[in-house]
């Protein structure tokens, strides 16, 4: 058993973002950040730093949120007790289709709102590449690993409504 293991959530595993200027994003993110663009066949961008198909993804489609926050489940046992704990407390939980579970390159996935709106999400089986990470500027590589993209800053506009 991984120390991972002993949490429901293992890591922090992609982000998507909503944008009206996603080459602004691309010069940024690739030449600035060091990801390298995976596709933009889409429309959208797909970003990698490291052997996942994309870690961060920019988007002009229409979402209730302008960023989406993806959480890695240790097992689908945990995944399971999270979507059960969020019904249980009145949270409304949508299950993955199947086009959004493809976009986001998981093997399946929950989605919710925290109580301020934030978007979230739980998945499992993020798809992993044999190909290796060509970064979009010189650099050693992004330290990834057992958690993920590391951190990322959630904000809410009053603290009385995400504490209870």
């Amino acid at each position: 058993m991984s120390a991972c293991e002993d949490f429901d959530i293992a890591s922090l595993g992609y982000c998507l973002v909503v944008s009206n200027d996603i080459d602004e994003w691309k010069s940024f993110a690739g030449p600035g950040l060091g990801m390298q663009v995976a596709d933009e066949s889409t429309g959208s961008v797909v970003l990698r730093m490291d052997d996942r198909a994309q870690r961060l993804m920019i988007t002009n489609e229409t979402r209730p949120s302008r960023y989406t926050i993806g959480w890695q489940a240790s097992s689908r046992e945990a995944l399971n007790r999270i979507g059960s704990r969020l019904e249980q407390a009145g949270v409304l939980v949508q299950y993955g289709e199947r086009s959004t579970v493809a976009q986001r390159m998981v093997g399946e996935l929950i989605a919710f709102q925290d109580p301020v709106g934030n978007c979230l999400e739980v998945f499992l089986e993020p798809v992993l590449l044999d190909t290796p990470f060509v970064p979009g500027r010189m650099h050693s590589g992004f330290r990834t690993g057992l958690l993920g993209l590391g951190h990322v800053v959630l904000t809410a506009p009053s603290l009385d409504k995400i504490l209870p």
